[in-house]
């Protein structure tokens, strides 16, 4: 997991103010939402992708990893605001708040082609203007690299793209060193769209080393505080109501 299971984003003091637990609470969530979606799309729903045959429906795998990969690219925008809020809240902020040492600036440039997908995504309409000008789908195009467990062995690109494609496409023209040490099974993901490419590989790279220097520096500044405990989950229980029979469950593969 990204974060530690004694994070102080996930168990901040008990006497820090609402405003910063709510902001840290945030910023867990936004880096959580980003490792899990990636570690499964790189460790399952790519390397079930390159196992089908060709014959073999993958739309559901498709939309499986298109899934994950945007929900990365929302958590990355929805982190981005909170870190602003973070640096940004505030005529002037105080040394002793929580991020006072992260590099804000690295991260904003880090992260420029996420928000640029963001902001395509989020204004979608205007692709309907020029479809043409675009190269990729709607949704856009995964492309990854397959690294074998053996070395040496070949790398294999895979581009899968969202949807039609109404212009001919290739694999992004990379130089070969971008690809050296490749990590199996899957590597270098990438997600194209609207003419943008960014590298979610890089995004889970660059979010992990904040985050562990963020953890650092709430370590130093809430040493000694009495912390907030782990949270689960509340189920109510109800008695049925007599004479009344359970609606039937929904089969969404069921046809009319």
């Amino acid at each position: 997991m990204m974060l530690r299971v004694d994070s102080p984003l996930l168990l901040p003091p008990r006497a820090l103010n609402e405003r910063h637990v709510v902001m840290l609470d945030g910023i867990a969530r936004s880096c959580l939402i980003m490792d899990h979606a990636y570690r499964r799309l790189v460790g399952e729903t790519l390397v079930r992708i390159m196992e089908l045959a060709v014959d073999v429906d993958m739309e559901p795998h498709r939309t499986a990893a298109l899934l994950d990969a945007w929900a990365i690219v929302d958590a990355a925008n929805r982190m981005d605001q909170l870190l602003r809020y973070m640096f940004e809240h505030g005529p002037k902020r105080e040394a002793s708040e929580p991020g006072s040492g992260i590099d804000y600036t690295k991260w904003v440039e880090d992260t420029h082609d996420i928000r640029a997908l963001r902001n395509g995504i989020q204004h979608v309409a205007n692709r309907l203007e020029q479809p043409s000008k675009y190269q990729n789908p709607l949704w856009g195009s995964l492309q990854w690299v397959a690294a074998a467990y053996v070395y040496p062995a070949p790398l294999r690109v895979f581009v899968m793209p969202s949807g039609p494609q109404l212009r001919e496409m290739s694999a992004r023209t990379v130089a070969t060193g971008e690809f050296a040490g490749a990590r199996p099974p899957v590597d270098c993901v990438t997600l194209q769209a609207f003419n943008r490419f960014a590298s979610l590989t890089k995004l889970i790279e660059c979010v992990t080393s904040l985050v562990h220097t963020l953890e650092g520096q709430l370590d130093a500044q809430f040493d000694g505080l009495p912390r907030r405990g782990h949270f689960g989950f509340f189920h109510l229980e109800f008695e049925p109501i007599l004479g009344k029979a359970p609606r039937s469950p929904v089969d969404p593969d069921a046809k009319e």
